[in-house]
């Protein structure tokens, strides 16, 4: 599973920044509070491009998850289905 994370400077025009953790680590999760909240999850960056905002983030983790599970079976296979979510990512680094 690959993620892609990148940082905005707002009052910057073009300022993308860096494109952090891709690929990262899955670690074990705990599930969401109820059955129709997404798992949280934690990121473990592996590997690092760019000198931006996000250039020293070692973890991401998305937390405190609330919706975004879908429910029932598929209406037809390959179609595109929305599930709206909200949750609080986490962006953690080491010490300097």
């Amino acid at each position: 599973m690959t993620r892609r994370w990148a940082a905005i400077t707002p009052g910057q025009p073009g300022s993308m920044g860096t494109a952090a953790p891709s690929p990262a680590r899955r670690s074990a999760t705990p599930p969401g509070a109820t059955a129709n909240d997404i798992p949280w999850l934690k990121l473990d960056v592996v590997n690092r491009r760019g000198s931006g905002t996000l250039a020293d983030v070692t973890t991401v983790q998305r937390i405190n998850s609330h919706g975004g599970a879908a429910q029932g079976a598929c209406d037809q296979a390959g179609a595109f289905r929305s599930v709206p979510y909200s949750a609080d990512y986490v962006f953690l680094s080491a010490h300097k």
